[in-house]
């Protein structure tokens, strides 16, 4: 593979400084969007889905292609009717803290990367999602994270936006109201 098949048809990336990366995404031309899982439709109902592009699995840098990019879009098609929410306040304090980028993490009840130090090393876990906090017109700091299949979920907040577990260290802050209930249409709530 060579530079102009990864720059291709202007495809690119810019990094955090400025840097502008090809981005080569294989096969697209030929098979455009493919759905590996089946879904039903209700007989004289409705459906309502929604895709969901995961950019942190989907994008990598492969061995021996670096400086360059590669794309293999992660999607996952989420059934409305089987989703809800959640979205909370984060304190001033937690926000606002010196280089500071806040971002809210999202992991299955109980896989939230530990430090024990009873298996030796620390877990590499990666999160389900992930939202920014900003601050809204009112002054206060919230993030909203969904459409989340209905279940039970640990959130936690960072002030990495890049990754909660940074050189074997844990940097992050757990809500007080783990585990927090996904209810299918419904929002439900974790602060900081």
């Amino acid at each position: 593979m060579n530079d102009a098949e990864c720059i291709g048809d202007g495809s690119y990336l810019v990094t955090d400084g400025g840097a502008v990366h090809g981005l080569y995404i294989p096969s697209s031309a030929e098979s455009g969007l493919q759905l590996n899982r089946g879904f039903t439709l209700p007989v004289g109902g409705n459906a309502d889905f929604v895709d969901e592009f995961d950019l942190m699995k989907s994008v990598h840098v492969p061995e021996g292609l670096d400086p360059h990019y590669i794309m293999r879009p992660n999607i996952r098609l989420l059934d409305r009717t089987e989703t809800g929410s959640i979205a909370g306040e984060v304190s001033m304090t937690l926000a606002t803290q010196a280089e500071c980028k806040p971002a809210v993490y999202l992991y299955n009840v109980g896989e939230v990367p530990d430090d024990n130090e009873d298996d030796g090393d620390m877990e590499s876990i990666d999160p389900i999602a992930l939202a920014m906090v900003a601050m809204q017109n009112d002054g206060l700091y919230r993030y909203e994270i969904g459409p989340i299949v209905a279940g039970m979920y640990d959130v936690a907040f960072s002030c990495d936006a890049n990754d909660p577990v940074e050189d074997e260290t844990l940097n992050y802050v757990l809500s007080d109201d783990n585990p927090v209930e996904v209810i299918a249409n419904q929002q439900a709530g974790a602060d900081f």
